[in-house]
C-alpha cells in the first residue's frame, strides 16, 4: 500500500487524503476506520471532508462517472441494490466504503439495460415512475463509461409482468425518447469531479 498524500488534522478528528485526492477519517491509531468507524467519524463534525461528496468510479479505467453529494450518493447505491431483483442480474456497483463506490462497467451496462428494457416493456403507470426516477442517472454513468443502452434504440414487445388493467402506459418509442431527454438533462446536474 503506497503512503497517504498528506494527513490533515481538524479538531481531534484527522483525515488522510488518499492517493485520489479524497479524505478519509482515520481512527485515533492512524487507520481507515471500519464502515461503522467512517460513519460514526464523518457524522460527528470530525472530518467532514468526506461527508461533501462521493466517487463513482469506473473500475477498468478509474475514471470518475459521477460525484454526488453524499446523501444523494447512498440513495443512488441503495436504489441500485433494491433494483438488482427487478434486473435479474448484478448491478456492478460495489460500496468501498471510504466514500466511492467501484462501477464494473460492462456488469452495470448489462444491468441498466435490463433495467430500461423493463420500463419501455411494462404498461403500469406507477411500475414506470418509480423506474423514470433512477434511469436517467443510471443512463449517463453508462454512457460516460463509454458504453450504450442497447435497449433504447432496441424493438420492445409488450410485457406480461407489473400489468395494469385500469391504465395502458404503453408507449416504448415515446418514453425511451423522453429517457433520452432526462438523461441529457440529468447530465448536465452530474458532476465528475
Amino acid at each position: 500500500m503506497s503512503p497517504p498524500a498528506a494527513v490533515i488534522a481538524r479538531g481531534t478528528a484527522r483525515c488522510q487524503i488518499s492517493r485520489q485526492g479524497r479524505p478519509v477519517a482515520l481512527t485515533s491509531g492512524g487507520r481507515a476506520p471500519a464502515s461503522s468507524d467512517t460513519l460514526a467519524a464523518r457524522t460527528s463534525g470530525g472530518c467532514d471532508h468526506g461527508a461533501v461528496s462521493q466517487y463513482f468510479d469506473d473500475a477498468t479505467t478509474g475514471e470518475t462517472l459521477w460525484n454526488p453529494a453524499t446523501r444523494v450518493a447512498q440513495l443512488f447505491f441503495r436504489m441500485t441494490e433494491a433494483l438488482v431483483p427487478v434486473a435479474g442480474r448484478p448491478c456492478g456497483v460495489v460500496d468501498l466504503q471510504i466514500d466511492e463506490y467501484a462501477v464494473d462497467p460492462e456488469a452495470f451496462a448489462a444491468f441498466v439495460d435490463a433495467l430500461v428494457r423493463e420500463y419501455l416493456a411494462a404498461n403500469h403507470p406507477i411500475f414506470k415512475a418509480m423506474l423514470a426516477g433512477y434511469l436517467p442517472q443510471a443512463v449517463v454513468m453508462v454512457e460516460r463509461s463509454g458504453r450504450t443502452v442497447a435497449a433504447l434504440t432496441a424493438p420492445v414487445e409488450r410485457s406480461n409482468e407489473a400489468v395494469s388493467l385500469t391504465v395502458d402506459a404503453f408507449d416504448p418509442a415515446g418514453d425511451g425518447r423522453d429517457l433520452v431527454q432526462r438523461a441529457a438533462a440529468a447530465a448536465r446536474a452530474m458532476p465528475t469531479g
